[in-house]
């Protein structure tokens, strides 16, 4: 009998607490969003859009910049840089929101293993590339956890 915990049948790892994160993003976004006025159109298409690169047509394998804007689109930077300059009044609540909803799409995106591509589209998993730059001399399946 095991102690791990588990949801229908399958153990929960550490990387699912990404989700919570991203749950507590969504729903910072949507709290401030009625705050401001900013309907929830823009929740949605903050949630949607980083996964756009990745509808793109291939035969198999994906085009070289897809996998650049995917991965682009799922870096934590962009959205953190947006927050910083909403709160300091450079940009408009419009963007603050959208920024933390996209934030929120990129944890929920690591909680379940669907974080960055390697360069024929498949997953690498939810590793942050600055924090752990030697995972990604392995083959693209071998440090994602299922």
């Amino acid at each position: 009998m095991s102690l791990q915990p588990t949801i229908a049948g399958r153990r929960l790892r550490p990387r699912h607490l990404w989700i919570a994160g991203g749950l507590v993003a969504t729903i910072l976004a949507d709290r401030v969003a009625s705050e401001h006025g900013v309907g929830i159109a823009i929740l949605i298409l903050a949630q949607v859009l980083p996964h756009v690169p990745g509808w793109l047509p291939g035969a198999g394998r994906r085009h070289p910049l897809a996998v650049a804007a995917f991965n682009t689109l799922h870096h934590p930077l962009g959205p953190l840089a947006l927050v910083g300059a909403a709160i300091v009044g450079l940009l408009s609540p419009l963007w603050l929101v959208s920024a933390i909803a996209w934030f929120g799409h990129i944890l929920i995106d690591w909680g379940l293993a669907d974080g960055y591509r390697s360069v024929d589209g498949s997953r690498r998993g939810p590793r942050i590339a600055f924090a752990f730059p030697g995972r990604w001399d392995r083959p693209a399946t071998a440090g994602v956890e299922q």
